[in-house]
């Protein structure tokens, strides 16, 4: 007689099965509500796979899409110039330039002076300073934020998030300082350099309380020429007074919690940084020479934090928002880029802005906007910078366009980043200098 068949406990399988989808279920949403590991790492990664999807051609050495905007302006290179109204001088450029991450300096007629062409794997093939950032794998995939040009031809500038470089003229490395840097190298008076930096913190710290990992602290480096830090000072630590808090905790809960689900690690967003001169110290009676005036993208915050104790003397949100490149102006007000954000191209709230806020009474004027026959906008980035004349030479990055402008808003010089027709490539800023400060490039490199 034959055993009867073997019966299947397909109960205990389906049971088991249900009880691992049930428990991975609940782990996958403990991971999601919590932000805890692999949770941002996975998110990272499922970013980058979007990212390649719409750039593939940037990841596989192709073509640099990720520089592309669709062109508002026509042209290539210099396309208004009125030497009779233009302020006379050399302007240092960073951007895409013949299909390469560079800086490079034009006269006024947009004759090219000089070009230091960079590749971020050739400077730094080791970057083990990076944290919280995937570390580019083609120098696509990086951009130059923040440089400086000195009168020697040498240059000093940020791979974004990723390291400060000094160049000579005929591109070779002079330093680089193994630190997270990002938008802004500035001259102060004395030669010494300020440039934001961050911190990446993984994990619990007691320091910054109620601020949850991972997070980005950001900071300002203060060097010397040579690229060695004299002093760091933390923007976080700074707002952790009891009259600034509610800046940080606006919505009264963890800073990073509430607002990492758009701008991930990103606290406070520190676009710059500015020292008093001292010929202006007089024309700001509650500042000193030397405080540092910061500007804070991710709270709308401008601040000037006092160069000795650390602590902020003032500090306003206002008519500003997402604004980058306060400066000091020579009658006591404080200019900035207004980027009135609204990932629409600027219908939503009208397009950007050149402001100047009065410290003493908050009083805001608007010193140039765009209109809708000559529209004026960038999401990101922004700088202005005025002119002895009295002009302003602004930049206005994603249209991959400088423009300087008359008091009356009237454009006296443009300078267009053409790449093909119908794309600009991004153009992060337009610095103008005087023309002693293109003579190094009369002689050429060995």
């Amino acid at each position: 007689m034959s055993a009867p068949p073997k019966q299947r406990p397909w109960g205990l399988w389906l049971a088991l099965v249900l009880v691992v989808a049930l428990a991975g279920a609940a782990l996958g949403a403990t991971i999601v509500s919590q932000r805890v590991f692999p949770y941002w790492e996975v998110r990272a990664g499922w970013a980058m796979v979007q990212d390649m999807r719409h750039h593939w051609p940037t990841y596989f050495g192709r073509k640099p899409t990720k520089f592309f905007q669709p062109a508002r302006h026509g042209g290539s290179g210099v396309t208004v110039f009125e030497p009779t109204e233009s302020q006379p001088g050399v302007t240092f450029i960073t951007g895409l330039y013949k299909d390469r991450v560079s800086l490079w300096l034009v006269d006024n007629d947009g004759r090219l002076r000089w070009h230091w062409p960079v590749s971020y794997g050739a400077i730094w093939p080791n970057p083990q300073h990076i944290a919280g950032k995937p570390v580019p794998f083609g120098d696509w995939l990086t951009h130059i934020h923040g440089a400086a040009l000195l009168k020697n031809g040498d240059v000093i500038f940020n791979f974004e998030g990723l390291g400060l470089v000094r160049l000579d003229k005929c591109g070779e490395v002079v330093w680089k300082l193994r630190r997270m840097t990002h938008h802004a190298v500035v001259e102060d008076e004395d030669g010494t350099l300020w440039v934001p930096a961050r911190r990446y913190h993984a994990g619990p710290q007691t320091r910054l309380p109620r601020i949850e990992p991972p997070f980005w602290e950001d900071t300002v480096l203060h060097l010397r020429p040579n690229g060695e830090v004299i002093e760091e000072i933390s923007i976080l630590q700074a707002l952790y007074d009891d009259r600034h808090l509610g800046r940080l905790f606006a919505t009264g809960e963890s800073a990073v919690t509430v607002r990492r689900r758009k701008i991930k690690l990103d606290v406070t967003h520190l676009n710059d940084v500015e020292p008093l001169p001292a010929a202006l110290a007089d024309a700001f009676p509650m500042f000193n020479a030397g405080d540092l005036l910061v500007s804070l993208r991710n709270t709308n915050l401008v601040a000037v934090i006092d160069r000795r104790s650390h602590r902020i003397k003032w500090a306003e949100n206002g008519a500003w928002l997402r604004q980058h490149d306060p400066d000091f102006m020579t009658d006591g007000r404080i200019m900035v880029f207004d980027n009135r954000k609204d990932d629409a191209n600027g219908r939503v709230f009208g397009g950007s802005r050149i402001l100047a806020i009065d410290p003493a009474d908050g009083q805001v004027e608007v010193l140039f906007e765009g209109t809708e026959k000559a529209p004026f906008y960038t999401n990101v980035m922004g700088q202005q910078q005025r002119q002895p004349n009295g002009n302003l030479l602004i930049s206005e990055p994603q249209a991959g366009r400088a423009i300087e402008v008359t008091p009356a808003g009237k454009i006296v010089w443009q300078y267009v980043n053409g790449y093909t027709p119908g794309i600009n490539a991004l153009m992060e800023m337009a610095f103008r200098y005087p023309l002693a400060y293109g003579e190094f490039a009369d002689t050429p490199c060995p």
